[in-house]
This record gives structure tokens, C-alpha cells and sequence, in this order.
């Protein structure tokens, strides 16, 4: 499967809401590396790599910049799997929060 292939394919599975360590792990198993083998490429742990294709640590703009060589795409298809970003019940009670702050 070519690149464009696989991205399109990514994209075509509109149903399902995909995370950021789901899109890693999909793009890595797409050119058949390994953890180790990205993590030569990239200079990020194993054990770091594993969570974050388990959703266990935030990846942020650096790693998602290095993976994103490796692994041939634009950060943005990582950092924002689903094409778009949403604000999650944190975000929004944050932003309920500053409000309130900044109206005393």
C-alpha cells in the first residue's frame, strides 16, 4: 500500500473517532517498523513510543514533529487524528473557570 493509499484509507474511516496513539501506532505497522526501529529514527524511547500508541502520555508538537518524519506525514495527521480538534470537559470547565476569573 502506497502512502497516499494509506493516508486515504485513514481518512475514509469516518466513523471512528481515532487517537493520537492509534494514528501513531497505524502509521508505524503501516511501513512495517518496529518500536525500536522508530525510536532509532526519532531518538524517542521504546518505552516511551509504547505509551504513546497506548495513550498513556500526551505526545506534544516536538515528538509529533519527529514521528511524523519517520513516519512520512505532516505532524498535523498526528497531532489531530480526526482532522479536527475538540475541547474536551477539561478544556471547557477551564474556560467556565477563566471566565468567571476575569469577570471578578
Amino acid at each position: 500500500m502506497s502512502k497516499s493509499r494509506a493516508i486515504k484509507f485513514l481518512e475514509s474511516i469516518d466513523n471512528t473517532q481515532f487517537t493520537v496513539g492509534m494514528t501513531v501506532r497505524a502509521y508505524r505497522k503501516r511501513w512495517g517498523f518496529t518500536l525500536e526501529e522508530v525510536g532509532k529514527l526519532t531518538g524517542i524511547s521504546k518505552s516511551n513510543l509504547s505509551a504513546i500508541e497506548n495513550d498513556k502520555v500526551d505526545l506534544g508538537v516536538k515528538r509529533a514533529g519527529l514521528l511524523a518524519a519517520a513516519l512520512g506525514v505532516h505532524p498535523q495527521r498526528i497531532l489531530f487524528p480526526n482532522g479536527k480538534w475538540e475541547k474536551s470537559e477539561e478544556h471547557k470547565d477551564i474556560e467556565r473557570k477563566s471566565k468567571k476569573l476575569s469577570a471578578s
